[in-house]
């Protein structure tokens, strides 16, 4: 079956217009074991609805991971748990191909080079999600930001890429660590919760740890003399790591270092670039300064799941300024 029908059909699929002869196609080609490549091509296809969008309740993953690890079940038999349970369609895909993996995987047992399949989870400006991966471990991924990570892990040990900031509580596994690739930094875990920050626009990239023992790792080979190359942190310390100078350097936790995961919006001490620019993330809106005014807000302030009207209501009465929002638009007029 060429690539083009096979993408004809899963659209038709997705769409719920499958007659029985084509959804019987797609059913062998599923049997017929592709190979992963092709698979997330199909998958990642720009037409197609963004994988990770589909795949954020606990169950699914943990569904998956049973399928995947369990050859007495077919595909016949998972399609007709789906019915059931109405998972989307592009969990059919993801699950075809882990099967397809799976079962190529079983009859070469000692091949150690088969492929993976990813999934990405990219949040844009504004945008906040809470998601399982399949090991169970759950995950908050601030707004711009992506986690890249497997179908499903392997071997003996479970690794993802991050870029921007998320929030992991890691199911403890000591014969398989958790590890974030973030940057020049790697984060190695067995079980506990913690913050990772590293957009790449930053000039730090920073993890802060709330329960449990996590180990991190400068790979750069730009580190100075007497810097340290890895930290090991505890509860409620930190680890700051500057790019320029590719230094470690830790410290204790602060309310502000998580505060994102629980819905918490905090300024201390806070310049009106300061505030502008995580409003801007926050809500993903963009604003505009219509008048000169006193920059140095000197802001302290905490909001838990506010309206950003209510946000700068708020913000415009301690500092001294009106403002007015029309869509994505935001002005500021000093008074």
């Amino acid at each position: 079956m060429r690539k083009a029908e096979i993408k004809k059909l899963l659209e038709k699929y997705i769409e719920g217009n499958l007659n029985k002869d084509e959804f019987q196609k797609v059913n062998n080609f599923l049997k017929n074991g592709l190979h992963s490549e092709i698979w997330e091509e199909v998958i990642n296809d720009q037409s197609w609805p963004a994988p990770g969008d589909r795949l954020d309740d606990i169950s699914k993953y943990n569904l998956l991971n049973r399928i995947i690890h369990s050859n007495r079940k077919s595909f016949n038999k998972w399609v007709r748990v789906q019915s059931v349970i109405n998972y989307a369609a592009v969990l059919v895909m993801i699950v075809g191909l882990s099967w397809s993996l799976y079962h190529h995987s079983s009859q070469q047992q000692n091949d150690r080079s088969l492929d993976v399949a990813y999934v990405e989870k990219i949040n844009e400006k504004g945008r906040k999600t809470t998601f399982n991966l399949p090991d169970g471990t759950i995950v908050k991924l601030n707004s711009s930001s992506k986690l890249k990570f497997p179908l499903y892990f392997s071997g003996n040990k479970r690794e993802v890429m991050l870029e921007g900031e998320a929030f992991f509580e890691v199911v403890r596994d000591e014969s398989n660590p958790f590890i974030i690739r973030s940057g020049n930094i790697i984060t190695t875990v067995l079980g506990t919760s913690f913050n990772i920050k590293a957009h790449q626009e930053s000039d730090n990239i920073q993890v802060a740890v709330v329960s449990g023992k996590v180990k991190v790792e400068s790979i750069s080979e730009n580190s100075e003399a007497g810097n340290e190359k890895s930290v090991l942190l505890t509860q409620n310390k930190k680890a700051v790591y500057e790019k320029n100078k590719a230094s470690l350097t830790t410290s204790i936790l602060e309310e502000e270092d998580i505060a994102w995961k629980d819905g918490i919006i905090l300024f201390k001490n806070a310049n009106e670039a300061d505030v502008v620019r995580k409003l801007e993330e926050w809500y993903n809106v963009r604003f505009s300064i219509q008048n000169q005014g006193n920059e140095n807000w000197d802001l302290t302030a905490k909001f838990k799941n506010e309206t950003l009207e209510h946000t700068l209501r708020v913000i415009g009465h301690q500092i001294g300024f009106t403002f007015g929002i029309e869509e994505k638009n935001v002005s500021i007029k000093y008074q």
